[in-house]
């Protein structure tokens, strides 16, 4: 897999591209059609890797050369701007010609964790981490968050508010206070539902093998409540899904919980013995949602994982002596690396538990 990384056609050698064939490593759309000039990149897609990455060699140093190679062969000029983060896509203007367009990330959880995981090999991307204003919508009677304050963009692009990235931040960095003032009114909201109406809820994006496949179980979307949306936006009620793979994160998270304790059973028999875990079922019906990804059976093995681990965060600190701090030590390669040798999240213990904060934050403040 390392070595496959390694040969990956960077987009505009810069990044990698946002999809590849894997067995030719072309990049490819989403359709899975060969698009020779690339497709951008994500820089939430950036994220998770750099965070398996810097995880792969907390746990097997073996493989801190090889990983470390790889990354240092990308440049983080456009990627990391002005403390925030920023992605490209690719469109073509009315003569055929490609542009490419360089925005901010809004994605409302997915931002704050690929921030997190960029601060970990040392990137200062503040204005994407969390904290700060939040807008929300009242659900349940509860406040929501539903996209940042922000004065860097004015995009609307997928603000909808779903599980999924709070609970991979919460089982991989743990909640820190900020975290955990946005994560719980997402818990909550869920909870109130189901007291109200009985009706269980694990709002998350699941994949399944019928139109439109990709499915926005959402706890708010497009100003609505319990919506669940395509990806081109579009609205599909019957299709709403509870999550096997939220029901058994929120478990390990909250194993103490009356609802957890009341979701959990309700999905771990959605199981093929030969394929893995379904992505869940729908709430109208109660029928399985026939599916079987990566998204819904690695954040399962997390969570149990993180409970096997005594419920600390899955990524630790690694050793500060490797290529990629060597290569940062010696200053500006013109490539964007990170300005000073050291992570700008670092891991604490406290009352409140184990979890990763920035390194600038006042302790204090932000136990409050």
């Amino acid at each position: 897999m390392l070595a496959a990384l390694g040969k990956l056609p960077l987009f505009a050698g810069e990044l990698p591209n946002r999809g590849y064939n894997t067995r030719s490593l072309q990049a490819i759309d989403y359709g899975g059609n060969p698009v020779p000039q690339g497709n951008g990149w994500s820089a939430l897609d950036l994220g998770r890797l750099l965070a398996a990455l810097y995880n792969l060699k907390s746990y097997h140093p073996e493989y801190t050369k090889a990983v470390d190679q790889i990354v240092l062969d990308w440049s983080y000029l456009r990627v990391v701007r002005d403390g925030i983060l920023s992605s490209a896509t690719v469109t073509k203007d009315q003569a055929g010609r490609t542009l490419t367009r360089v925005n901010p990330e809004t994605r409302l959880g997915y931002e704050e964790y690929a921030a997190r995981a960029f601060q970990l090999w040392g990137f200062d991307v503040e204005g994407s981490a969390v904290g700060g204003e939040y807008q929300t919508a009242l659900v349940e009677g509860v406040k929501v968050p539903t996209q940042r304050q922000r004065t860097d963009t004015n995009s609307q692009v997928n603000q909808y508010t779903v599980s999924n990235p709070f609970l991979l931040y919460g089982l991989e960095f743990g909640l820190d206070p900020k975290m955990r003032s946005l994560f719980e009114p997402v818990f909550q909201a869920q909870a109130e539902r189901y007291r109200r109406s009985g009706t269980l809820t694990a709002s998350a994006t699941t994949l399944i093998d019928r139109k439109p496949y990709t499915i926005h179980s959402a706890i708010t979307g497009k100003g609505e409540p319990w919506v669940a949306l395509g990806d081109d936006g579009q609205a599909v009620p019957q299709a709403r899904i509870v999550s096997t793979a939220v029901a058994f994160a929120y478990h390990a998270l909250y194993p103490d919980n009356q609802y957890s304790q009341k979701l959990f059973p309700a999905t771990t028999d959605l199981y093929n013995p030969l394929t893995g875990f379904y992505e869940g079922f729908y709430e109208t019906t109660g029928k399985t949602a026939i599916g079987f990804t990566g998204s819904t059976n690695s954040m399962i093995l997390q969570s149990l994982l993180y409970t096997v681990m005594n419920r600390q965060p899955l990524i630790r600190p690694t050793a500060m002596k490797s290529p990629w701090w060597e290569a940062v030590a010696q200053g500006d390669s013109g490539r964007g690396l990170p300005r000073i040798p050291k992570s700008t999240a670092k891991l604490i213990t406290d009352s409140n538990g184990s979890y990763w904060i920035s390194s600038n934050e006042n302790l204090r403040v932000s136990q409050q």
